[in-house]
């Protein structure tokens, strides 16, 4: 029977389907991880939580998520993790999304120079978040969700 199995999951992986792309989530908010992963689960995408805020690298480094979202005020600041996943070879491209109350521009600038990939400040509905995750799992970029503008004359 192990022998089996292991020819199904072997069988399962070889097929030219791409994996499911992961968002991993570090907010110290259960209702607001919980309303992500249920949208998430409805683009096919998986979600990778942690709500201590202390195993994001760890994470980061063990399931190489597409995206993640990061919430400042936690535990540990966002800002500081942040730093650290763009100091890490194994996490330094992977797309952050950083998640605050904080509306303030000097705020914002300072995650922007860290590395963050975009800015969303709460509140906001758990679809925008899983739809900004979608449009870099898909592009790269968060580009198509803003509106073109014509040059300047």
């Amino acid at each position: 029977m192990p022998g089996l199995l292991c020819g199904l999951l072997f069988a399962l992986n070889s097929l030219d389907m791409p994996p499911a792309p992961h968002i991993l989530i570090s907010d110290d908010d259960p209702l607001l991880v919980a309303a992500v992963m249920r949208e998430a689960k409805k683009l096919g995408m998986t979600v990778i939580a942690d709500t201590t805020s202390t195993k994001v690298v760890q994470l980061a480094k063990q399931y190489r998520p597409a995206v993640i979202l990061l919430d400042i005020r936690q535990p540990i600041d966002g800002r500081d993790i942040l730093s650290m996943l763009k100091q890490e070879p194994e996490t330094k491209d992977i797309k952050v999304i950083m998640l605050s109350g904080m509306e303030d521009q000097d705020t914002r600038l300072a995650c922007f120079k860290l590395g963050a990939e975009d800015y969303v400040v709460k509140p906001f509905g758990p679809t925008l978040l899983v739809n900004i995750s979608r449009s870099i799992c898909d592009t790269g970029t968060t580009q198509p969700l803003l509106p073109t503008l014509p040059p300047c004359p």
